[in-house]
């Protein structure tokens, strides 16, 4: 395997663009964003308990958990996953601010998942070039893909691509598919202020369960809640990670951003990707905080499921020293590619 860290962002704020609308794929996106904007200002401050059981590689042997979600704000809410042997919980707080707590075992992949299958399923057209948006033929559902690269007219890429099934009369999310060829199901999706909010989610590659999830507690909250405050101990960085937030580019070298890592902990090759022949690249995406760790961590492809949660299980753990620019420490974007070869 080769694990390398590539091209680094530093992020900056960006103006709103407006949302995209009109007819095909691109304005069913458009027209279904406002039902998913848990962070639109009319949504008055909530709380979200959800019990979830994470898998195996297999599918089998369930640990059960707590995910628990706290919102206020664009620049304040809460995440917090509880299990046996696993407590992480993030604070976001105003200026790209983050606090945290974490102890035992390092998140999972798909717990980590959980949180965007609930809170934020959807792109947003305005975020895209409108031929990147593409209808994808999906039965009794109105099904679109987002395809890299649709607008320059040139080669094509290769797939899979994330791609998102909706009722076909309404804009009710009801499937997303990754490039990790993992499914998220939607079920029993009520409106909550608003917006679309399913109560039961369930997170498969093929026919195996990854993770399942229910809704326990949706209720609103005051401002002040004091499960908002971080305590004293809690660690403390700077990472923008708010979905509004631009980034610019910087001109770093490959080897420059490798220079930063000071901590790598090595992804492990799963036994039954390798016996079934399976390898290739899993890219995935990250903040590295002024605290130098890991934060945001994203897979953008992956040949398969188990190869992409190791990857995440790895790399989240890995430390970077602090990016430096005008004499202080920045938030940066950094990309890795993860190979796993059967050849070594």
């Amino acid at each position: 395997m080769v694990a390398a860290a590539s091209q680094l962002h530093v992020c900056l704020h960006a103006a709103p663009l407006a949302p995209e609308s009109g007819d095909g794929p691109a304005g069913l996106l458009g027209r279904a964003w406002p039902f998913y904007d848990f962070a639109n200002t009319e949504v008055k401050p909530w709380h979200l308990k959800v019990s979830y059981a994470v898998y195996d590689a297999k599918g089998r042997h369930p640990s059960v958990g707590v995910f628990q979600y706290w919102w206020v704000s664009g620049e304040l809410w809460r995440s917090s996953w509880k299990r046996a042997g696993m407590s992480h919980t993030d604070w976001h707080l105003s200026h790209g601010r983050l606090a945290y707590e974490a102890s035992g075992d390092p998140l999972t992949l798909f717990e980590y998942k959980l949180e965007a299958a609930l809170i934020a399923p959807l792109p947003r057209a305005r975020d895209l070039d409108q031929a990147q948006i593409k209808g994808v033929p999906g039965g009794r559902a109105s099904c679109l893909a987002i395809v890299p690269g649709g607008a320059a007219g040139g080669g094509e890429a290769k797939g899979p691509f994330p791609t998102y099934c909706f009722d076909a009369t309404a804009p009710v999310l009801r499937s997303m598919s990754s490039p990790d060829r993992v499914v998220t199901e939607y079920r029993h999706v009520r409106a909550w202020q608003g917006c679309y909010l399913p109560h039961d989610v369930q997170i498969r590659s093929g026919n195996r369960p990854l993770l399942t999830a229910h809704v326990e507690v949706l209720e609103p909250i005051a401002a002040t809640d004091a499960a908002l405050r971080p305590p004293a101990s809690a660690m403390k960085t700077e990472v923008f990670v708010n979905e509004d937030v631009g980034l610019k580019d910087v001109d770093v070298e490959t080897e420059v951003a490798r220079g930063l890592l000071k901590k790598r902990i090595e992804p492990e090759y799963p036994a039954e990707a390798k016996s079934a022949g399976v390898q290739g690249t899993v890219v995935l995406e990250a903040m590295i905080g002024t605290d130098g760790r890991i934060h945001d961590l994203r897979v953008v492809s992956a040949p398969a499921a188990s190869l992409a949660a190791s990857s995440f299980a790895a790399v989240s753990q890995w430390e970077y020293r602090p990016y430096v620019m005008g004499g202080r420490a920045v938030p940066v974007q950094t990309t890795v590619t993860v190979t796993f070869s059967l050849g070594g």
